[in-house]
């Protein structure tokens, strides 16, 4: 017959007491004497708290998404290629109605200087209310049309070529237009034309 060596395995090699340099792997608690049963609740309150841990990040990156989600979808928050939503521009508010219209005939005023080389071209249009009004300015031309005269007249040249003369006159010719209607129908005054020398 024939007899087998007995070999060697890894778990006959295990020394059952743990040298010097193994007692410093053994966990502390096993060093100190404390038993299996102890350690089992402790790791699983270790375990229950990674889990809560765990669960409350999910929770809150779950909020933060749909946080998220609601602003990028209501268009408070924009991604550039995933917003879907894009607001749109609010719209001008429409511009009112262009009024009727009447047209002065072209005027040439001379300007308050000494030379009296100086003057004005000009064509007056008025912006009225309504149609009524072009008739009542039509029937009492020659006044208006002396208005006109009178208030540039009296002007100088060097306040012709102030920035804001334009608007200061059609303010000034607005008042007094007004005045000789007896209420408000000019709605504004343009001028075709404006020269001065």
């Amino acid at each position: 017959m024939m007899v087998m060596a007995e070999r060697e395995t890894k778990i006959d090699q295990i020394d059952p007491e743990p040298t010097k340099g193994q007692k410093d792997r053994v966990p502390k608690e096993r060093q100190e004497g404390t038993s299996s049963s102890q350690i089992r609740p402790q790791v699983k309150e270790s375990r229950m708290k990674k889990r809560s841990v765990i669960m409350v990040g999910l929770l809150g990156l779950l909020i933060l998404g749909g946080a998220g989600g609601a602003a990028v979808h209501f268009g408070y928050l924009s991604i550039p290629g995933l917003s879907a939503t894009n607001r749109p521009e609010p719209a001008p508010p429409p511009k009112p109605e262009m009024g009727e219209t009447l047209k002065f005939t072209p005027l040439i005023i001379n300007l308050n200087e000494e030379t009296g080389r100086s003057y004005l071209k000009t064509t007056i249009v008025l912006e009225l209310e309504n149609k009524k009004l072009v008739e009542t300015i039509q029937a009492r031309m020659s006044v208006f049309t002396d208005t006109v005269i009178l208030t540039i007249s009296d002007k100088k040249l060097e306040d012709l070529k102030t920035n804001d003369f334009k608007d200061r006159l059609k303010g000034e010719l607005m008042s007094r237009f007004n005045d000789l209607l007896g209420q408000k129908g000019i709605r504004g005054i343009y001028f075709d034309e404006f020269l001065f020398q």
